[in-house]
């Protein structure tokens, strides 16, 4: 389905509700699923069709990498290239569901996750490298169970979309609704109406 949604990460880099100020953009894993990419293409645990637009995400693949803005290669899942993760290539990301329990055994979980469980707890998330655990407030967290369910989205060109793959998560609750029909489109190039897609029917219903 194509989601409307707030945009979940405030200007401090946390997850937080802003007023209006909504994205729309294609689900690509629901709570429970695990996701990847894999040559630019989203791979769902749960689900074996196209995700998104398969022209688009061939399209990525064969960009090179030195044509691709750093930031926008690298800066996956969280704020930093420090997952050494890049939008071509992400390995299996489980996304969160409620009551589901996470074992916190590896740096790379406390900085995906850090944005929810902080978020959930109101408490700091740390990775304490020499001790090798995961922190809550300076206390040992070597299992979260989590209180929300969360979803994964993308927007269907392949490059060039503020998407789950740079900030993560998306709160169920931040969810506004599904989008059913085009009202109105333009094309994005030529700016002419394209009154064919009047009605077009966007979910599996019909």
């Amino acid at each position: 389905d194509i989601v409307v949604f707030n945009y979940p990460v405030n200007d401090k880099g946390r997850i937080g509700f802003k007023m209006n100020y909504v994205y729309v953009k294609r689900v690509v894993a629901l709570p429970g699923d695990t996701i990847s990419f894999v040559h630019s293409r989203p791979v769902n645990s749960h689900y074996e069709g196209v995700l998104g637009l398969a022209e688009a995400q061939r399209g990525l693949e064969e960009t090179p990498d030195s044509l691709i803005p750093w930031y926008a290669m690298r800066n996956i899942l969280v704020e930093t290239a420090v997952l050494g993760y890049t939008i071509k290539e992400i390995p299996p990301v489980y996304v969160p569901r409620r009551g589901d329990i996470l074992r916190m055994d590896d740096w790379r979980k406390a900085e995906i996750y850090r944005r929810a469980i902080e978020w959930e707890t109101g408490r700091a998330l740390a990775w304490d490298g020499e001790r090798g655990q995961c922190l809550s407030d300076g206390r040992p967290l070597p299992y979260y169970r989590f209180r929300k369910n969360y979803y994964f989205v993308c927007g269907d060109m392949a490059y060039g979309s503020k998407d789950s793959r740079y900030w993560g998560f998306v709160p169920e609750e931040y969810i506004v609704g599904v989008v059913d029909r085009v009202v109105e489109s333009h094309h994005p190039v030529t700016g002419r109406e394209r009154r064919e897609r009047r009605g077009l029917n966007l979910t599996n219903n019909e």
